[in-house]
């Protein structure tokens, strides 16, 4: 029985994983796949729960006339009167007000419009392992994997146990390499006794084990997140920002051997902060997009050799700065920021404000439509820029267009 069950099991866990395949992008639209941070494993996908089909009988109206039966047949049935159909309708006919039953069920024109009560329904956690998930979101986004870019390699080092000495630590002693050599040393002086072997090793037979230093190149990746919190970003808008955060770096973790990740917020001026502060922290100041891009660089300098690591920042923003302050980033991003990195990639939270026109954006990049000066200057200037990547993140909807957009060209 216990087989029986287990083989129903798979079938139906095969059914559903074809139904996450089929259904992946929606799922990523609605933000609705749980992804691992701080080193968890597996991706958690909530399903709607698959329900049995079953038939269900109503019971036969009770207004039918006598003349829609047959003399033998009860009240209730007839040849026009189907399962679970009723009288008096007929298509276009107004079926008339809900009726509230008194426990908030009904809405719309009945007496009560408040809210409706009752469960909803239940979800089925399937939990895919990272290579499955990986595998899934480069089929689905048409993701390549990412190409490391030049010699951006940590070399690591690592014991290896491949020597043997006839000197070393006690703590290091090959013993069955030295009951061999006490084995050997026996036979030859004639003192070995097959049927009673007794081998009593002595200091010239013992051997130790040697570790031999091994370097292995170690392909690491650095992504740095940086978002604007002067007061424009509201709680949808941080979620949107949040899932996209967490695709990418799980995009990264599959492609590198390590990836670290920093995370800046500014307003006027820039911080450095956890990644919990990153989601939570709202300012009232000014927008100095600069500020962000300085402190940017200073972490690089101090902590990641531009040479030995794959730099990725990630700038999230509705793209509004202070006055004078693009023609600064302009320079940051062409003179020191561009040359170090392997791409760097913006993000505009899109934040309704009926007072900005709207700009003509008909010459620049497709499904990218910039409100902010920022935006605006970044097509300006790195259209063509293949190290530049823009996206639009209004709603959840576009996050996996943005994830292809960033990660679309394996850099």
């Amino acid at each position: 029985m216990s087989r029986r069950i287990q083989q129903d099991e798979h079938e139906f866990l095969d059914i559903v994983r074809r139904k996450l395949r089929k259904d992946l992008l929606s799922f990523l639209r609605q933000g609705q796949i749980i992804l691992p941070t701080g080193g968890g494993k597996g991706i958690i996908v909530p399903l709607p729960e698959i329900h049995i089909p079953r038939f269900s009988f109503a019971p036969p109206p009770k207004d039918v006339e006598d003349s829609e039966r047959g003399e033998d047949e009860p009240s209730g049935t007839g040849p026009d009167i189907g399962i679970g159909q009723d009288t008096g309708k007929k298509p276009g006919d107004i079926l008339g007000p809900v009726e509230d039953d008194g426990e908030g069920e009904g809405q719309g024109e009945g007496k009560d419009k408040g809210a409706g009560r009752g469960r909803g329904g239940d979800t089925i956690n399937i939990e895919l392992s990272e290579e499955e998930f990986m595998e899934l979101l480069a089929e689905i986004l048409e993701l390549p994997r990412i190409k490391p870019k030049g010699s951006k390699l940590i070399v690591s080092e690592e014991k290896r146990y491949t020597d043997i000495r006839t000197v070393g630590p006690e703590s290091l002693l090959h013993k069955r390499r030295t009951i061999k050599e006490a084995m050997k040393r026996q036979i030859s002086e004639g003192t070995y006794d097959p049927n009673d072997p007794v081998l009593i090793p002595v200091r010239g037979d013992k051997r130790y084990r040697i570790p031999r230093i091994v370097t292995k190149p170690k392909n690491n990746a650095l992504v740095v997140y940086m978002m604007d919190v002067s007061g424009s970003m509201g709680e949808e808008e941080r979620r949107v920002v949040r899932f996209t955060c967490s695709l990418i770096s799980f995009w990264l973790r599959a492609n590198y051997d390590g990836l670290a990740e920093e995370w800046i917020v500014h307003d006027d001026g820039a911080d450095r902060v956890s990644r919990e502060d990153f989601f939570r922290t709202h300012r009232g100041g000014g927008t100095t997009i600069s500020s962000a891009h300085e402190k940017l660089l200073q972490i690089i300098d101090e902590e990641y050799p531009a040479p030995e690591w794959n730099i990725y920042p990630v700038y999230f923003s509705d793209g509004f700065n202070w006055g004078g302050d693009d023609d600064i980033c302009l320079k940051l991003l062409s003179e020191k920021i561009l040359p170090i990195v392997n791409q760097y990639s913006y993000g505009e939270v899109r934040v309704e404000r009926p007072w900005w026109p709207a700009p003509d954006t008909t010459s620049g990049v497709v499904g990218f439509s910039p409100s902010g000066s920022y935006g605006l200057m970044l097509l300006d200037n790195f259209s063509e820029e293949e190290l530049v990547a823009t996206a639009s993140l209004h709603t959840m909807d576009e996050v996996p267009e943005a994830i292809k957009v960033f990660f679309g060209k394996g850099r």
